[in-house]
């Protein structure tokens, strides 16, 4: 069982070029060997192998111009084409908020690394992320919504109310295929409860197990990389998480040592207060027994009776500031405890993410070492030949790959999945075909030149090509079927792809070329025979 589920017909090689020089390595060989996991089989979650468009761009945007996109949602801006929904509510605590990022019909992205891009500028507008920081969650905020996609029993159980309302089984996560995500698309940020700005997306929810062991079997190199950059991200997260519980701790003792202080001077008020009720009440005493008996004028009474109104008045004031003080150190003792339970919480993230790092820099370890222990040998240099891989029995179009003759193993496969297997040519050590996909957001058929190490395009021509063209050759120079206009005509390129000559006249979509003593023998477009000249083409 081969890991690029790409394909799911039977394959069909055609080797065409012996190439004997390649060196295959066994770091990449391995990556193509099963790796299977007996924890994820015995789950019901799809395993993700994004199908992207991998051929000639009719526009080509850089990396800049696609995080623009994410940037611009991030700062506010949207369109029918690409959106957001901030869905944070109070209610449910238990639950996640989440930041959604819908692709809407007119959505040009067609390959997960640009989604990717874009992913990450919105998390650098919105939340201040590093750039690094921001690719890393990209890509497991892609797999985690491509694991559960359209899975509502998950989500609601995960998501608040509030989120759910915004999706359906239909669109809710991320297709592992390309040509379903304009208009299908509503991809969830999961966001927790930050106690420092790094970890206002849940990187916990991110690294559920299902989502690192599609990482696992499904990425190149077994996701390593990411995932030692989301156990960096964890790591820092933990130690600011940290110095936060510190902080609020150290706050909590200040403010706790204030309501401590607080209440001594309120006890000895309030011992004031009685202690000058109680002097009062006395005094209040003698002086009516004095007036009953006759030891005061009227006048010394009345004297001593404002004396005692004064005094309880002034005390009763006392007693009512001495409230206010109280009822003031009860809400600092309520702030207090709650920066102490703030400080609990922070604590609480430090510990988690710190353990989940640990775990998962153990699981990165281990696969690291399972992969030097089960490496097997690179194949010599010259049992490997370039082939082309057909999509099925009928297919037209298929992918460069690597085969090591002597075992029939691939040793590597191009991304490039849109190569038209019948155009393949060889012109002075060089490999040429026509590729691409004229229907994908971006795409373009076109003349491509391979890069036979990498099995990427090394060049792309500039001039569309008939879909249904061959690709013919005449020394250095090759002839294929452009089209324009709705039109095809014969043209001529040299083996940098620039066109040198095309007819005036328009050929037969299905035409033939045969060359001969310098001249070109074709169809026009009616199906009669036409003569030109192979190089001007007049």
């Amino acid at each position: 069982m081969n890991k690029i589920k790409r394909y799911q017909v039977s394959i069909c090689f055609a080797v065409f070029f012996l190439f004997s020089s390649i060196n295959i390595y066994a770091q990449e060989q391995s990556n193509t060997q099963d790796q299977i996991n007996t924890d994820e089989l015995e789950q019901s979650l799809p395993e993700v192998t994004f199908i992207n468009y991998e051929g000639p761009q009719a526009v080509i945007n850089t990396r800049a111009q696609i995080t623009s996109i994410g940037t611009s949602l991030g700062s506010g801006s949207g369109d029918s084409r690409y959106f957001v929904v901030r869905s944070i509510t109070d209610d449910e605590p238990d639950k996640l908020n989440a930041d959604i990022i819908g692709l809407g019909p007119g959505a040009g992205v067609d390959h997960i690394r640009n989604l990717r891009l874009i992913i990450a500028g919105y998390l650098v507008a919105s939340y201040n992320y590093s750039a690094e920081d921001a690719a890393t969650l990209a890509s497991f905020i892609t797999v985690y919504n491509a694991v559960y996609r359209g899975n509502m029993n998950y989500l609601g159980g995960k998501y608040k109310s509030a989120v759910m309302g915004h999706i359906t089984q239909d669109n809710a996560g991320l297709s592992t295929n390309y040509q379903d995500w304009p208009g299908k698309t509503m991809m969830l940020i999961p966001l927790g409860k930050p106690v420092t700005p790094l970890s206002t997306v849940d990187t916990s929810a991110l690294t559920e197990p299902a989502v690192v062991d599609n990482l696992r079997n499904n990425e190149d190199n077994q996701g390593v990389e990411q995932r030692q950059n989301m156990v960096d991200l964890k790591e820092r997260e933990s130690d600011a998480a940290n110095q936060q519980a510190q902080d609020l701790r150290d706050d909590a003792a200040k403010q706790q040592e204030a309501v401590d202080t607080g209440k001594q001077e309120v006890a000895q008020q309030k011992q004031e207060v009685e202690t000058e009720k109680q002097n009062i009440a006395d005094e209040q005493q003698k002086l009516d027994q004095d007036k009953a008996a006759g030891n005061v004028t009227p006048q010394e009474a009345q004297a001593k009776q404002d004396e005692l109104d004064q005094r309880a008045q002034d005390n009763q004031q006392k007693e009512q500031e001495v409230a206010q003080k109280e009822d003031d150190l009860n809400q600092q003792q309520a702030q207090a405890t709650q920066t102490k339970q703030a400080a609990d919480d922070a604590q609480a993230v430090a510990d988690q993410k710190s353990g989940e790092a640990q775990a998962e820099r153990d699981g990165i370890q281990q696969d690291q070492q399972n992969q030097i222990d089960n490496a097997p040998p690179a194949p010599a240099a010259d049992t490997s030949v370039l082939a082309i891989k057909m999509a099925g029995t009928n297919a037209k179009q298929g992918q460069f790959v690597i085969i090591d003759t002597k075992t029939g193993s691939t040793a590597k496969t191009s991304a490039l999945n849109t190569v038209a297997i019948r155009s393949v040519q060889m012109v002075g050590g060089k490999v040429f075909a026509i590729a691409g996909d004229a229907s994908a957001a971006t795409g373009a058929v076109r003349l491509i030149e391979l890069d036979t190490t990498g099995l990427t395009i090394a060049t792309q021509g500039t001039d569309d090509i008939n879909a249904d063209s061959l690709l013919w050759v005449n020394g250095n120079d090759l002839y294929a079927i452009t089209a324009s206009g709705g039109k095809n005509y014969i043209a001529r390129f040299n083996a940098s792809l620039a066109k040198q000559a095309q007819s005036a006249t328009a050929v037969n979509a299905s035409a033939g070329v045969f060359i001969q003593n310098g001249k070109l023998m074709t169809q026009a477009e009616n199906g009669s025979a036409l003569v030109l000249d192979a190089s001007t083409l007049n």
